[in-house]
This record gives structure tokens, sequence and C-alpha cells, in this order.
């Protein structure tokens, strides 16, 4: 037991970027206390616990027992910048420092899917696809598939495929399938190769570099392709 604590407080107080003699003061004794604590020579009162777990941030738990799921200290400074985290679980993914924009890059899990609804206010890039809705209010997204709805109010989105609805009120979609219905309000799809859609499709623009299948009737204003075949 006095390893452990030893350990724990020795390695919590370097993670909150405390010194022995910031912790002392805080725990109102001396350094010295402070130092025989962490090379294991004597404990600190238990009264004290209270005090020093919240120093760390952390449960009285996480102090006195091995296996504990300690939360997750920060190493940044105390200061008035705002900052984007992303936790898997207790797990701390990244983090961004919000200039103009933000941009994360979201990382797959099982599969190669992000399995999780999205909704984007800035720049985001995910490796994998995301099994799940798509909704995409200003920014960007890459990734290689929309197993859901893809919903832009306006942004851009670059993808494989949509294996829902795409719905663009104002933005721009490149993609090579859409397995759903197309409604494209004020934007275009563009397309380097062939581009598939199982649905209907209603669209201002569309650019496909090669040919355009579509299994359902369409209604655009502008169509740019080699060909256009309705299957």
């Amino acid at each position: 037991m006095k390893t452990i604590l030893a350990n724990k407080i020795k390695k919590f107080r370097k993670e909150s970027n405390l010194s022995q003699e910031q912790l002392a003061d805080i725990c109102h004794v001396s350094v010295q206390a402070v130092s025989k604590w962490e090379c294991g020579l004597s404990y600190p009162d238990i009264e004290l616990l209270p005090t020093i777990a919240e120093a760390f941030n952390v449960s009285i738990d996480s102090l006195l027992l091995e296996d504990v799921n300690e939360k997750e200290t920060f190493s940044w400074a105390d200061d008035d910048k705002i900052r984007v985290v992303q936790y898997h679980g207790h797990k701390l993914l990244a983090v961004d420092e919000i200039t103009e924009k933000i941009n994360l890059k979201i990382p797959y899990f099982d599969n190669d899917k992000a399995i999780f609804n999205v909704e984007v206010n800035g720049d985001v890039q995910i490796d994998g696809s995301v099994d799940g809705n798509v909704s995409v209010n200003a920014g960007a997204i890459n990734c290689q598939k929309v197993s859901g709805d893809l919903v832009v109010s306006s942004g851009a989105v670059c993808c494989q495929e949509v294996s829902g609805n795409l719905t663009v009120t104002a933005g721009n979609t490149a993609c090579q399938k859409i397995c759903g219905d197309v409604n494209v309000t004020h934007g275009g799809i563009e397309c380097k190769g062939n581009l598939y859609i199982d649905g209907s499709l209603e669209c201002d623009n569309i650019f496909v570099t090669n040919d355009l299948h579509c299994k359902s009737p369409i209604n655009c204003n502008n169509i740019s392709c080699k060909n256009i075949y309705k299957e």
C-alpha cells in the first residue's frame, strides 16, 4: 500500500504540473513531508487524502488502489485558450486549440468505421467510414463512406459513398455513389469518374467526369457528363 500511494502521489503531482513545494503549500505541510510521501518513507495523514485527491483532480481510490480507472489530467497551462478535446470512453484521443476553425482528425475503430452520428461545424478528417448520420453545418468533412443520411446545410463533403439520402441546402458534395434520394437546393455534386445514384435525383448542378447512372427520374438544371444511363 505504501509503495502504491508513494508512486501515485509522485505520478499525479507531475501530471498536474505541481512542484513538491506547491503540493506542500496546498496540504499545509513541509516540502520534506511531501518528499517522504513520494519516497515511501511515510504516509500523509488520512485527513489529507481528500485534499491531495482534489489537487490532482482524481478520486481517493485512484490514490490508494492499483487498478482504478484514473481520470485524465491535462498538461497544458491554465490560460484563456479554448480547447476542443476528444475522448473514446475515458481515453483522451485528441486536443485542438480553436483559432479560426476546428480541425480535428477523428480516428476509426472496429471495421474501419466511426460508429456514431457526426455533426460538423469545422473541418474534419475521418480515417474510415461513419456508421451513422452526418450533418454538416459549416466547414468540410472527408471520409470513405457515410452509412446513414448526409445533410449539408453549408459546407462541403468528400466521400466515396452515401448509403442513405443526400440533402444539400447549400454547399457541394463530391462522391461516387449515392444509394438513397438526392435533393440539392443550392449547390452541386461533383464526381471524378462514374456517378451511381440508386434513388431519385433533384439537383441544381451535377459535374461528372465520365457517366451518370440513375435508377429514378432526374430533375436537374445543369448536368455535365459524357453519358446518362437510366437504369
